[in-house]
């Protein structure tokens, strides 16, 4: 029975650290879109390529890109 719940200790230490390690990347990558858009304003391609991102992505990938335009065009 000890043995059992260490490694249900152990599982439940794994899912935890993968959903905040998740978080740290999706945090990470939208911020990185947040500063591309900020210091090349006058990149067309790029703003097409996020936009598109939102319609097409994965829900995470949308959901970070409309984040991401959001926090650009609040701050302008």
């Amino acid at each position: 029975m000890n043995t059992e719940r260490k490694f249900s200790r152990k599982k439940k230490h794994e899912k935890i650290t993968a959903v905040v390690n998740f978080f740290q990347i999706y945090k990470l990558a939208q911020e990185t879109i947040v500063l591309l858009l900020e210091f090349n304003p006058d990149a067309q391609a790029l703003l097409d390529w996020v936009i598109d991102r939102c319609y097409t992505g994965s829900h995470e990938v949308a959901d970070g890109c409309f984040n991401a335009l959001a926090m650009v065009f609040n701050n302008k």
